[in-house]
Order: C-alpha cells, then structure tokens, then sequence
C-alpha cells in the first residue's frame, strides 16, 4: 500500500480521482485504513498545498472534482484511530486549507458539503485531540461565513459544525458576542427557513449563544 500511494498519478487528473476513490472506499474498512493511514501523510501534505493552500493546480486538473474527492477521503480516513491520529499530525495544514475552502472556493457546494463532513469527523474525533481557542474561533468563524450558501446541505453541515466548536465553550460564546454580533441577525433569518433541521440547527445555535 505504501508503494502503490508513492506513486499516486498527481498529474493525471482522471486516474487520480479514481486513485483517491479507490483509497476512500478502502478507508471504511478499519485494517486497510491502518494502511492508508501509515502511508498517506506525503501524499496528503502534497494534494492539501496543490488543490487548496497555494492552489498550483490548473483547471485542466479538474480541481473541482479532485477538491471533493480530498475531503472526502479525508472524512474517510478520520473514522478509525489511526487515521485521526495521522491527521492530527498534519492539523494546521487542514485547517489553512478548511479555511481557504470557506473562504474562496465556497462557490463550489459539494467540495464544501465534504469538507464540512471532514472537518466536523476531525475535530470531534473520538482519539484526537481539539484545536486551540484561537484555532478554533478562526475556523468558527470562516464556517460561519458560508450560512449565505444557497445549498441547505452546506448550511446544514455549517450550523452543524457551529454548534459544536461553541458548544459549553464559554470563551468562545463571549468572543463569538463581542466580534461577530450579526451573526445573531443571521441565525434569525435562517429562524424563519422552510427546511426544518436548519430552522433547528439555527435555534439551537442562538440558544448556545444566549
């Protein structure tokens, strides 16, 4: 496994996809995902600078669908032990590149539905560790920015997210107030939302922040 993932096809676009497909299905199986797990850190480090933190990769690579992908494996791979062990090791990396998702690649739902997916496993991981207050608020606050999304899966996953860094986390609450006091306006709009698992995500974010 250590050889094969090596050798990744990092500049053929569609073999990639279907490489990093082949590693997150195999990831859903504990063994294989101790494998992939001792193996991937290269890899990842390397997708994680092309497609999201310097963004070196041209659209005839199709980032779109390979940005999906990453975060797809990476949800993947954060389900078992060893793998969110191994993503804690390269932490800072996903969370620059979590950010720059939020933060200009928002546009594109699916990749933002995964990576929410992703970053939601990672953080709240039952072998990991949580990040920094100062981590921690940085991320709140680039997820907040996506409750404008038009697609209610993102917002879903968003508020999601919300509520759990905020959650019984009081210096938070008290920062959240003091320099993001729209956000209340906000969560009141999605209030009145048709879709009822955001008007209850929206409800149950303001009644964490009260």
């Amino acid at each position: 496994m250590g050889a094969l993932i090596k050798y990744a096809p990092l500049k053929d676009c569609d073999n990639l996809l279907a490489f990093l497909d082949m590693l997150r299905i195999g990831s859903l199986e504990e063994e294989v995902n101790v494998f992939i797990s001792e193996s991937i850190y290269d890899l990842l480090i390397t997708l994680l600078e092309t497609y999201f933190i310097n963004k070196y990769a041209a659209e005839a690579q199709n980032p779109k669908n390979v940005r999906i992908m990453i975060w797809r494996l990476i949800a993947n791979i954060s389900k078992f032990e060893a793998g969110s062990l191994m993503l804690f090791s390269i932490y800072d990396q996903l969370l620059v590149a979590a950010q720059e998702s939020l933060t200009t690649l928002k546009e594109n739902d699916a990749m933002v539905k995964s990576m929410s997916m992703a970053i939601n496993n990672l953080i709240f991981a039952e072998y990991g560790l949580e990040c920094d207050e100062d981590g921690k608020y940085e991320l709140f606050r680039a997820f907040s920015q996506n409750l404008s999304c038009p697609t209610e899966n993102t917002v879903i996953a968003t508020l999601n997210v919300l509520c759990r860094l905020s959650k019984d986390n009081k210096e938070m609450i008290a920062r959240i107030k003091k320099e993001d006091p729209s956000l209340i306006i906000r969560l009141g709009g999605l209030k009145s939302s048709q879709n009822e698992v955001i008007q209850m995500f929206a409800e149950d974010l303001l009644f964490i922040l009260k």
